[in-house]
């Protein structure tokens, strides 16, 4: 039979005989195997085409930073989950949120990486942007895949590749690439709705690491409960490493702040010589009437809609900051 399928079906069947009985197979006749589909049925070598597209992505997106796109605005462009492909494949550029992805853009001239962080059962801080890696996951139809990212240890996440064939992450192995890349590599850190966990983690791994803090641009959520206890947990975090707990880069709380301390220091001052002053009076053997101050009443309309003396209020003039508007007043 000269059918030329049959011949190459022939061949190729011949091909893998041979080299899964035979060790020592020539090197020129196993490439041979694989250029004539062998192995995985291909009628051409497409892994060289696969690394030219590659290498012009990259071309791509040094071009776009280095030439098309102000420098001034450099620093504040953001490689969203890093360099990544929209479509979820990983044959020309990385998957989103791998190693690959945020080394790809840094190295290539990018500053500002978002990233997206969930915590794993054993505590350890990965990056995820969805509840499982069922999207991503080499396959889909495995179950640790669709098992939520926070019912997996990260040993068995490292049994649920991405599509790359690459395992998710850490959080700590993409901030120590970008300390390794150079000072302007940094990370936003976005902790997905739900992750309260992950603010004490990450607040521990700052405790152990703190050189990485360098590398953290920003850490965000659209969780306000979450944003609460971060900065709760990030005080102590600078309380512990630096000995102060407000305005850590100045080492001094600020303005507004000094303000609000200095009111409420006031405001305990004056409640506790009035209850002196009221307590002296009621045990004193020789009162016998205590006697207050006129009352003014407010005669004018301003007095009326105004009758608080606001002449000593010296708080910052900010549009968000509304000062207290009397020292006396109490809790």
């Amino acid at each position: 039979n000269n059918n030329p399928n049959n011949i190459l079906q022939e061949e190729n069947q011949r091909l893998q005989i041979l080299a899964a009985t035979n060790d020592d197979i020539d090197d020129d006749l196993r490439f041979s195997a694989v250029l004539t589909g062998g192995y995985l049925g291909n009628k051409k070598d497409t892994d060289a085409a696969l690394v030219q597209r590659r290498k012009e992505e990259l071309q791509w997106l040094r071009s776009l930073v280095l030439e098309s796109i102000d420098p001034v605005y450099i620093p504040f462009l953001v490689a969203h989950r890093g360099f990544h492909s929209i479509h979820d494949r990983s044959d020309v550029r990385p998957l989103e949120n791998s190693l690959m992805a945020y080394e790809a853009a840094w190295t290539n001239g990018i500053h500002l990486c978002e990233c997206d962080i969930a915590l794993t059962k054993d505590e350890r801080i990965i990056l995820a942007h969805d509840e499982n890696f069922a999207r991503l996951g080499m396959d889909p139809s495995s179950p640790l895949c669709n098992r939520t990212v926070r019912d997996l240890t990260f040993q068995e996440l490292m049994n649920c590749p991405l599509k790359s064939g690459a395992r998710p992450p850490l959080l700590f192995d993409v901030l120590r690439s970008a300390a390794a890349i150079g000072e302007e590599s940094k990370l936003i850190v976005e902790i997905k709705a739900g992750n309260s966990d992950a603010v004490s983690a990450l607040a521990r791994m700052f405790v152990r690491h703190p050189q990485l803090m360098a590398h953290v641009a920003v850490v965000m959520s659209f969780d306000a409960f979450i944003m609460h206890n971060l900065r709760r947990e990030m005080g102590a975090v600078f309380e512990q490493l630096y000995g102060v707990y407000n305005n850590v880069q100045h080492h001094q709380p600020s303005q507004q702040q000094q303000y609000l301390q200095q009111q409420q220091h006031h405001q305990q001052t004056s409640l506790t010589a009035a209850n002196e002053t009221a307590m002296a009076s009621t045990t004193s053997t020789t009162a016998t009437s205590i006697t207050s101050a006129p009352i003014k009443i407010p005669t004018s309309k301003e007095e009326r809609d105004n009758p608080i003396n606001t002449d000593n209020d010296t708080a910052p003039d900010t549009p968000s900051y509304h000062p207290l508007k009397s020292q006396n007043n109490t809790p």
